[in-house]
């Protein structure tokens, strides 16, 4: 069996984070962004950017560069508010607002959608369709983390590792970890793949690429940023942990490594658009 990894990121400024959101400061750490177009160029990859619509303004440019560099852009929202928060309707709106926002400023169709902090609910996987997209990348199924929601895919058929069908839509699950005692750790990145020690990483991503046959690589802009997180008050442990630890050039490696390992192990790096076809 063929094997498929999607290198996708969260188009967000670190003050989109829930941890630190409230707190009104203008500090920006968008200049990772280009980092990775950079390092995706390296690897001829082709990535997919999930964009909030609310920051168009701000990320016209710099999302225009990615389309002309040949990746594919997807919507996060058009805030970066929890899906989980808002009724169905209010969803619904928000979603057509932002489709309509990205499509407008940069001349693309999206077709794909991830909810922040993958807090999406089984009714908004259902009417994604009926909104005019093809695929859903919002579901992080790991019992052991505060994100995610309630969603039921038993009406859905897997067709593929973590690929489920209904009529002609695709729910696809990021990645879980096989083989260590955290139950299924999501392995595809953001704090998961950075926070923990490096050989921990590197032992538990050899035993799931071997076992897995689709990778989901999500990143963010902050993460690789030549800026230091500001001194954001009232922040848990756990937050500056995830705020601070293991960015910078240590995780522009474990990246690289991570892609050496995911092409060493046969994996083939696709857009949305080429699994669906490849698995359809």
């Amino acid at each position: 069996m063929r094997k498929f990894a999607i290198f996708t990121m969260d188009v967000e400024d670190v003050t989109d984070s829930f941890c630190v959101k409230e707190q009104g400061t203008n500090v920006s750490m968008m200049d990772g962004f280009s980092l990775y177009l950079d390092l995706l160029d390296k690897y001829e990859i082709k990535g997919t950017f999930f964009a909030l619509a609310s920051r168009i303004e701000k990320d016209k440019d710099i999302l225009l560069e990615a389309i002309k560099r040949g990746h594919k852009i997807a919507l996060h929202g058009n805030t970066h508010d929890k899906v989980s928060e808002m009724n169905v309707e209010d969803f619904k709106k928000e979603i057509i607002k932002g489709k309509s926002q990205l499509e407008e400023a940069l001349g693309v169709t999206i077709k794909g959608y991830r909810a922040p902090g993958f807090s999406i609910r089984q009714e908004e996987i259902d009417s994604l369709s009926e909104l005019g997209f093809s695929y859903d990348s919002s579901i992080q199924d790991y019992s052991l983390s505060n994100y995610g929601a309630d969603y039921d895919l038993s009406s859905y058929t897997e067709v593929f590792d973590s690929v489920y069908k209904k009529d002609d839509f695709y729910a696809v699950k990021m990645t879980l970890s096989t083989g260590h005692p955290l139950n299924g750790l999501p392995i595809g990145g953001g704090g998961y793949l950075r926070m923990p020690p490096k050989l921990f990483i590197s032992r538990v991503l050899r035993k799931t690429l071997k076992d897995r046959h689709l990778y989901i690589f999500y990143c963010h802009p902050f993460e690789v940023s030549s800026k230091r997180a500001p001194n954001f008050k009232g922040i848990s442990p756990l937050g500056w942990a995830y705020l601070r630890r293991g960015r910078g050039k240590s995780f522009v490696r474990r990246i690289e490594k991570t892609i050496k390992a995911l092409k060493k192990e046969g994996y083939e790096f696709v857009s949305f658009d080429e699994l669906i076809k490849n698995v359809a």
